[in-house]
């Protein structure tokens, strides 16, 4: 510009020094990839965390009613009484394995209560909301980028099902054509929860499913009653005379045999 007599020095204008401080460049799609990857990660990393858990519940066995002993010793010391933490017989980790073995066959509804309480605090605690928040906000800006209104329309672009209103509409019939088989199984539900209940609000649940309009068993009790509807326990009973390492020969010679497979 100098040499050419485009920019004259000390005549022509130019961009105030401070305007140009203030200019920002926005990240790239490839920085915006690798940030997303990294900030996925890092949400994985921490909900596994919650998975394996990080809060311990001291119990007994009033406490684990109606779980099998080979399921309670997974808990207990091996040096019983020499534990420095023995001030009850058992010691749950509350984590993702926990959930599973106490949730559906622990017939005491405080003890649901507490792990279930416990668990879900660790998600509250350990950066979980955080590592999404950070996600979603990066994958918003890489939508825009390549101008998409959102993410869910950046992802749905190159299947068959290409937009976010297709997408409800299918998962709307997906849970349309649910109902014929899910309404027996809740129907049940309810009236365990409903005979169970020792308040007068019993006969109002029972009503209520009777009639189709069904009442919202309480988070805590969803897992039990579900697993009393479909007999969960009697798999469990029967899971203590099916050791792994036999019944996997077993199910695999009856598979192989099928498909003559040797």
């Amino acid at each position: 510009g100098l040499d050419e007599g485009i920019v004259v020095p000390g005549a022509t204008r130019g961009i105030p020094a401070a305007r140009l401080l203030s200019v920002r460049v926005g990240p790239s799609a490839a920085d915006l990839l690798a940030r997303e990857d990294e900030q996925r990660y890092k949400l994985d990393t921490a909900v596994q965390k919650c998975y394996a858990g990080s809060t311990d519940l001291l119990l007994n066995d009033d406490d684990l009613e109606g779980l099998p002993e080979n399921v309670k010793m997974l808990w207990a010391s091996s040096l019983g009484s020499a534990a420095v933490w023995r001030k009850a017989k058992y010691k749950l980790r509350v984590g993702r394995g926990a959930m599973i073995r106490v949730m559906p066959y622990c017939q005491n509804k405080e003890t649901r209560s507490r792990v279930f309480e416990a668990y879900y605090r660790q998600f509250l605690h350990g950066g979980v909301h955080e590592a999404a928040l950070e996600l979603l906000r990066t994958r918003q800006q890489l939508a825009r980028l390549y101008g998409f209104n959102s993410f869910a329309e950046y992802e749905l672009r190159p299947l068959s099902v290409s937009d976010v209103a297709g997408a409800h509409q299918l998962m709307d019939k997906c849970w349309s054509d649910a109902q014929a088989s899910l309404q027996p199984l809740m129907r049940s539900m309810e009236d365990m929860s409903a005979s169970s209940a020792a308040t007068s609000s019993s006969g109002t649940r029972a009503a209520s499913a009777s009639a189709g309009k069904l009442s919202s068993i309480a988070h805590t009790d969803e897992a039990f009653f579900r697993a009393l509807a479909t007999r969960q326990m009697d798999s469990l009973k029967l899971g203590e005379y099916l050791p792994a390492e036999s019944a996997l020969d077993g199910l695999t010679e009856t598979i192989g045999g099928a498909y003559n497979v040797r």
